[in-house]
């Protein structure tokens, strides 16, 4: 349904007709509880979340409910700042224009001081589940005005801004947990300072190609680009890693040992390795595959395997 913008409604665009799960305010975010109702918003848990839409109306519980899903609203009351982008806060019901910590999603930008572009839906193309040849994932990773964002298979943003690729990716894997999928946007530079983790069993790493690039140089010396440690099932794919040239700090790309059976590492390419490409070591991995990978240089051997069974 459309709606005209005039003195007494203050709102255009699509909204809908629903139910209130609690006492609602005119111009409050609310979600879909559990019973289909609706109920404010917050970015506290992840089970408030995500907003789909803001009230148009004032409704105690029980009562009909109209809210706003994409379109235009006015209220004199407000005061933000032309341009800044809206969240939903960690203040049941309210809206943001400083990013929150934890679960993150941008719903509205600011035409002015007392009128929003409002937009609850996810975006269309881009950045839903199976688009742009990416297949199924989990979470997206990828760069936003220098930081690093993350957003989930409905389109979200739900974790970041950070500074650090191997923060934003690390959360992934652990909120995801076993099966899941994260997606390195491609034509980007993954810069980290610490290693990229697997945590569970049959997680997935996924890049766009080459062009989706692990930046190591700046890992410790020890440390690893990316860590395969006590889990199985698990696949590193379409992607290129460095490690720092030259930098004598023993840093391998990929680094896989005990308790870490039947892995695959695919359509990957080592650029650079401040030791080893791919090292393996322990006594008791079951099954690993390498498919299709370009090394490219290395500071010691490309791929290194200590008493493994390893099929090419």
């Amino acid at each position: 349904m459309s709606f005209v913008l005039d003195p007494r409604d203050q709102v255009d665009g699509i909204s809908i007709y629903t139910i209130a799960g609690a006492n609602i305010t005119r111009g409050e975010l609310v979600y879909i509880t559990a019973a289909g109702t609706m109920a404010l918003a917050d970015s506290s848990a992840m089970a408030t979340m995500p907003a789909v839409g803001i009230a148009l109306g004032t409704v105690v519980t029980g009562r009909s409910l109209r809210i706003l899903q994409r379109g235009i609203i006015v209220d004199l009351n407000w005061s933000w700042t032309p341009g800044a982008e809206l969240y939903v806060s960690t203040v049941a019901g309210a809206m943001t224009q400083t990013i929150p910590p934890g679960n993150i999603q941008c719903v509205a930008v600011a035409r002015s001081a007392t009128e929003i572009y409002f937009n609850a839906l996810p975006p269309g193309g881009g950045l839903g589940a199976g688009t742009g040849g990416r297949g199924d994932y989990t979470y997206l990773i990828y760069r936003y005005d220098g930081n690093y964002v993350v957003y989930d298979d409905r389109g979200f943003l739900v974790h970041g801004p950070g500074a650090d690729a191997d923060t934003e990716i690390n959360w992934a894997l652990t909120t995801g947990g076993a099966g899941c999928v994260v997606y390195l946007e491609e034509d980007t530079t993954f810069a980290i300072n610490d290693p990229i983790a697997f945590t569970a069993n049959t997680q997935v790493l996924r890049g766009g190609g080459r062009s989706s690039f692990i930046d190591g140089d700046a890992l410790a010396t020890g440390e690893h680009a990316i860590v395969l440690s006590g889990f199985d099932d698990c696949i590193i794919q379409e992607l290129s890693i460095q490690t720092q040239d030259g930098g004598t700090k023993t840093c391998h790309c990929i680094f896989i040992e005990d308790g870490a059976d039947r892995w695959r590492i695919e359509d990957v390419w080592i650029v650079d390795s401040d030791s080893d490409g791919i090292h393996i070591e322990g006594t008791n991995i079951i099954d690993g595959w390498i498919v299709n990978c370009t090394i490219l240089d290395v500071d010691d051997i490309g791929i290194f395997s200590d008493d493994h069974c390893i099929a090419v």
